[in-house]
């Protein structure tokens, strides 16, 4: 038994070693190359494949050359974004010259639409241009599609192909996310100020499929619960989805007859009294893994009031900005970050701050899960500008989104940064018998805000907060989500009176 065992083993070396001779006897095979005859494509210029098969052309070739010019090939339709495209070698005589290479454009072949409930197949299969049946798929353009799609609030796609049942052919499975397009939206919180109210009560509108074309309409309006006449913020704003492109255009407008500053569902944040107008042109960059980015252009109009007690000095501002935003998520955690700059102005009156005037942005936030279901989350937010800054242009320090404790926009500074830290508990929702989902949250906060040029001559430029705190957050799906929190707020440096919020903080958000 050994020595037949022997004798197997003994015979198998020597098959192998037959069979790494040949392949190594037909590498070292050289043969002349004139030119490489493709075969099936359609997608790229002759002269691009020419230009990449080109320098495997010549004499005294072996065939680790061709492996090398089908590469090339494959790489380019990867980099042109279609990944469904193979190339591959037919049997021939390579001693001829002429060497075919074979490229499969695989088109797409079905396309199926699950779950969709609210949005019907016409809609969704507008939103992706790139996924045609009998055309072989661009996996970029697919990708913006599908990022442009997602970024409608009442829908989320997700696009997987599969090998076909024909030869040739990939299936496509759309997995559809929908919501009802139409929602109206209640919103309260004590963001307010002790002259015009404490709290602020809103509400707003939002049609996310005008025209089932994805086309967003939002209006919202704030009021003061306890002096309505003292404050009323109005705004709307229009999405324009460009799926042939893969751009979108936001169009803004917002009104405040209070020198306050307030936020809407819209996104506006409008500081102060009087109009904004505002165009955002978002494009959307190609997907690579778990990242995706897009560069937003921001046209604005600001024509607002600088008001000192009952004095008000009319600002008019035309700032242009460009901000890249990219985010990365991945299992158990999520990377954001922003980088822009804003710059130039127009205003009618020099006492009301700098004609022209450049900020740089930054900020960004990570989470991530850990262990036993516990959740931690760090965020940062700056800006730098190198001369004074109009009123609605500073950074603010203090508020429910930056240093908690304060009261909106109390410290504001022509540069300045803050940071965030939480810790979120496990789901606590089990504890109370409650529906939904219940959290508890402990933060710690910091920022500090500098002016060139201090509101009392000679007095120090800079402000520095922190605050730490203890809170809750409580929500049922999407629609309701209840935040409270208290806080114990510092400050060193100048700060107007009644800077800090006496009672805890709470934002009431209702859909419905």
């Amino acid at each position: 038994m050994k020595l037949k065992t022997y004798i197997r083993i003994l015979c198998a070396a020597i098959g192998v070693a037959a069979v790494v001779s040949t392949a190594q006897a037909q590498t070292d095979v050289r043969f002349d190359i004139t030119r490489f005859q493709v075969e099936g494509n359609s997608l790229l210029p002759q002269t691009r494949v020419d230009e990449l098969v080109g320098p495997f052309v010549g004499k005294q070739r072996v065939y680790g050359d061709v492996q090398k010019a089908l590469e090339a090939l494959e790489n380019a339709y990867r980099k042109a974004g279609f990944g469904t495209v193979q190339v591959f070698v037919p049997e021939q005589e390579l001693a001829a010259g002429v060497v075919r290479l074979v490229v499969t454009e695989s088109v797409v072949g079905k396309v199926v639409i699950t779950s969709n409930k609210h949005y019907g197949e016409t809609n969704i299969r507008a939103g992706l241009p790139a996924l045609q049946e009998g055309k072989a798929p661009n996996m970029r353009e697919l990708s913006e599609n599908i990022q442009l799609s997602n970024d409608n609030p009442a829908k989320q796609l997700e696009v997987t192909l599969g090998v076909s049942e024909d030869e040739g052919k990939v299936d496509a499975k759309i997995n559809v996310t929908d919501d009802n397009p139409q929602r109206f939206i209640f919103t309260a919180d004590n963001t307010g100020t002790n002259t015009t109210g404490q709290h602020r009560i809103g509400l707003a509108y939002q049609h996310a499929n005008v025209l089932d074309r994805d086309q967003v309409l939002t209006l919202a309006a704030t009021t003061s619960a306890e002096r309505p006449s003292a404050v009323t913020v109005l705004s709307g704003a229009y999405r324009l989805p460009f799926y042939g492109i893969g751009d979108a255009l936001d169009i803004i407008y917002g009104k405040s007859t209070a020198n306050v500053p307030v936020a809407q569902a819209t996104g506006l944040n409008i500081v102060g009294k009087g109009e904004v107008f505002a165009l955002r042109w978002n494009h959307y960059l190609p997907r690579r893994g778990e990242y995706t980015s897009k560069v937003i252009l921001g046209y604005d109009k600001k024509d607002l009031e600088t008001c000192v007690g009952a004095f008000c000095t009319p600002v008019r501002l035309e700032p242009l900005s460009v901000t890249y935003v990219g985010q990365r998520l991945s299992a158990g955690q999520l990377f954001d970050y922003s980088l822009g700059v804003a710059g130039s102005g127009i205003r009618p009156q020099p006492a009301a701050g700098p004609a022209n005037f450049v900020a740089y942005r930054l900020s960004g936030s990570y989470m991530r899960a850990l262990p036993a279901d516990w959740t931690t989350r760090v965020a940062f937010s700056s800006q730098y500008s190198p001369s004074t800054l109009p009123d609605a242009e500073k950074f603010g320090v203090a508020g429910s989104t930056a240093v908690r404790g304060f009261h909106e926009r109390v410290v504001a500074g022509d540069y300045g940064y803050f940071a965030n830290a939480e810790l979120i508990t496990p789901e606590l929702i089990s504890y109370v018998g409650l529906p939904g989902s219940l959290k508890a949250f402990v933060f710690a906060d910091v920022g500090e805000g500098v002016n060139h040029r201090p509101a009392v001559p000679g007095a120090r430029a800079s402000t520095q907060l922190t605050s730490l705190g203890l809170g809750l957050r409580y929500g049922i799906g999407k629609q309701v989500a209840l935040q409270a929190y208290i806080t114990s707020a510092n400050v060193d440096g100048p700060i107007a009176a009644g800077f800090r919020k006496d009672t805890g903080s709470f934002a009431l958000q209702i859909t419905y």
